[in-house]
């Protein structure tokens, strides 16, 4: 099986990115979802510079608009609300096709944007990228936006800088050969909260989902797990509020289990021991092997021509 390892909201903030900074060094990371607009997306574009130059690390124009502006707040009042934050970060969800299908009539205040002012903000953040990342990303991963005034504006942005489109990647990347399989998170039996608690999904558990198998994966061709590692920190314990319901805040473990599970000897193991192929993004469009010649190069012990030997 070739499989794609995912790190999601590279960026957020200093203490988030010591996941992709420990998933960096147990090799356990192939492709980053970056953040342009959180307090950490310099520190982490800055951080993945070289393996994302040197092609071995693909990367995504992560857009969940949770943090501040890069262009100019004057520029693009639209899109703001009073703290000078991005305004529909509260209820962009509700646009997804999962939630419109849940909550039908519910509309995102996204749809309220200026597709000029957005175009200007995505500008922006592109510039960020290219300045801090050392160039574009890879694809742009817009989290079931399809349309409105912003995804007008982001179709634009990736045509001018060259940048494939997350479902255009996606059409490519599979081609009736594997299925993209995000490690379960609130959604998987053993992802289980109180609804009047703090602390959620207490028995969350990716290292045993994975490595036994539970979803039936090693069967596909190609496949990818998404992770969100990293330690939480005031920022996001404060701002995880959004995530859920908005109005209360949680403490949420995921990301450090997930942090774990990519650390693990376990998940290694697994790795070497089902023959697992690792891939990044661009390796499944393109049909290189990028990730690969990088483990050859560091003489890591997930190479895959070193087990096939």
């Amino acid at each position: 099986m070739q499989l794609i390892l995912r790190c999601d909201d590279t960026g957020y903030t200093h203490g988030f990115n010591e996941g992709i900074k420990a998933a960096l060094k147990h090799q356990t990371v192939t492709h980053a979802e970056i953040f342009p607009d959180t307090p950490g997306s310099v520190e982490a574009m800055e951080l993945l510079r070289g393996p994302v130059m040197a092609g071995w690390l693909s990367s995504a124009w992560h857009m969940h608009w949770w943090g501040r502006p890069c262009a100019d707040p004057k520029r693009i009042p639209s899109l703001l609300n009073e703290d000078g934050m991005f305004k529909f970060r509260h209820d962009m969800w509700e646009f997804s096709p999962d939630r419109r299908k849940a909550n039908p009539g519910k509309v995102s205040t996204m749809m309220d944007a200026d597709e000029e002012e957005a175009y200007i903000e995505m500008k922006a953040q592109m510039e960020k990228y290219i300045r801090y990342l050392g160039k574009t990303p890879d694809i742009s991963s817009f989290i079931g936006i399809a349309e409105g005034p912003i995804a007008r504006a982001c179709e634009r942005v990736c045509r001018e800088y060259g940048v494939m489109t997350n479902e255009d990647c996606r059409k490519v990347a599979i081609d009736g050969r594997g299925d993209w399989c995000p490690v379960p998170w609130s959604g998987h039996p053993g992802a289980r909260y109180i609804r009047d608690s703090t602390i959620r999904n207490t028995q969350y558990d990716p290292l045993t989902w994975i490595t036994e198998d539970q979803g039936n994966n090693l069967s596909k061709q190609r496949t990818m797990y998404v992770f969100h590692p990293g330690w939480i920190d005031d920022y996001m314990y404060e701002d995880f509020s959004f995530w859920y319901d908005y109005d209360r805040t949680y403490f949420d473990g995921c990301m450090i289990v997930d942090m774990i599970c990519l650390k693990s000897a376990r998940f290694r193991q697994w790795i070497i021991d089902n023959k697992v192929e690792l891939i990044n993004f661009m390796d499944a469009v393109n049909g290189t092997h990028l990730y690969q010649d990088h483990l050859k190069a560091v003489g890591s012990d997930l190479y895959m021509g070193q087990r096939l030997d």
